[in-house]
């Protein structure tokens, strides 16, 4: 996240980041990530029109909901919970905010809470929902991802099983065990905001934040150990991409920037790079002052946008069905 008229502030900021980061290379570890690479990709560019598209009918604005808690002034990511009935999300916010993802009601009350131990927020800026390692299980991926001045070596990201969407049940506790995956780019470094995780392979992309947006991998299984170079699949013609997600069944991706939400649809079978160079739908969006999040609902059939907070503007949680 930056804003074009707080340079400085985002500097210093950076700076400040610099300074007191400790490399977060593994749960409890202080060593500096020994760097390995994969080989590179040939690389796609798609090259459909994306200013002009017509809005898609296919999704609505149904329900809206104030955020209750003026301390969250930062959102920046955002997913739906394992909770059944869908009523939950979680969030987390960007650059030097608290080291926590926050547990939301559709009604915009923050219901809890939840540090993870030992890491600190150099820029989270969006986060993911799918599988992991253990069978069965519903993973939060979490992205230190955003580098507005592009001058951090790695970027990482923190895997964890989500924690019971019921904050009854770890009042006060903490996130002890989580993978940490530091991930380098193989063209130097870039500042993105959008990660979504293929819940048919666990395959882990970022989406970068620039004019024409790079689409990046880190194929499953990814190295808890050392920090490894994902590969560059492709450029879309969406400028300055704040968050995206993918439906629990891997058929429907999500991309938004400052000023668009974009739509595809995904075949059996096919290759999420493959289908990010079809020309996407354009769906229903409320322009937000700041907007960085969107998350699916989990049966598919909806999805949620929010956004920072910008002056005395109180964020609200957006909600969009499907007709």
């Amino acid at each position: 996240m930056i804003k074009t008229d707080s340079f400085f502030p985002a500097l210093l900021k950076t700076i400040i980041i610099v300074i007191f980061l400790l490399p977060a290379f593994a749960c409890g570890k202080k060593d500096k990530p020994v760097l390995t690479s994969l080989p590179k990709d040939t690389v796609f560019s798609a090259s459909y029109p994306t200013d002009q598209l017509p809005v898609s009918p296919q999704f609505y604005l149904s329900d809206t909901a104030w955020l209750k808690d003026d301390n969250l002034k930062e959102l920046s990511g955002l997913i739906i919970s394992s909770a059944p009935d869908e009523a939950t999300l979680w969030g987390e916010e960007d650059s030097g905010n608290k080291n926590a993802i926050y547990l939301l009601d559709t009604l915009g009350y923050l219901l809890g809470t939840k540090y993870l131990a030992g890491v600190f927020d150099r820029d989270w800026e969006d986060m993911a929902g799918g599988p992991g390692p253990e069978q069965g299980k519903y993973y939060i991926y979490l992205g230190d991802i955003g580098d507005n001045l592009r001058i951090f070596p790695y970027i990482t990201v923190y895997r964890f099983i989500e924690p019971e969407p019921d904050p009854a049940q770890w009042k006060d506790s903490t996130v002890d065990h989580f993978d940490v995956i530091n991930l380098l780019y193989p063209d130097g470094p870039h500042n993105a905001e959008a990660l979504i995780v293929d819940p048919w392979t666990k395959d882990i992309y970022i989406i970068t934040k620039d004019t024409v947006a790079g689409l990046y991998v880190a194929r499953y299984p990814q190295n808890i150990h050392e920090a490894t170079t994902t590969v560059k699949l492709g450029t879309l013609p969406v400028s300055t991409v704040t968050a995206a997600d993918i439906t629990a069944d891997g058929k429907q991706i999500l991309i938004k920037n400052y000023d668009n939400v974009f739509y595809w649809t995904r075949k059996q079978g096919e290759s999420i790079a493959h289908c990010l160079q079809q020309q996407p739908q354009r769906l229903d969006y409320v322009k937000e002052y700041q907007g960085e999040s969107i998350a699916w609902a989990k049966s598919g059939k909806g999805y949620y946008t929010i956004s920072e907070k910008v002056g005395n503007h109180i964020p609200v949680l957006y909600h969009y069905a499907s007709h």
